[in-house]
């Protein structure tokens, strides 16, 4: 079962690389054009201030 388990990770590990990375991404960026770029917009709510917890 493990065995199954290590052979199926080191597939997808010697896939990634050359599939995933130099084939697909390039793509999709070529097909997106502008706008696979963008940057988010600021921050529209705040966090919240938390005071720490008193110890016992």
């Amino acid at each position: 079962m493990l065995r199954h388990f290590g052979l199926g990770l080191a597939a997808a590990v010697l896939l990634d690389a050359p599939v995933i990375r130099r084939l697909i991404v390039p793509a999709v960026i070529r097909l997106l054009g502008r706008r696979a770029w963008w940057l988010p917009g600021p921050p529209t709510h705040r966090l919240p201030r938390m005071a720490p917890e008193p110890r016992p």
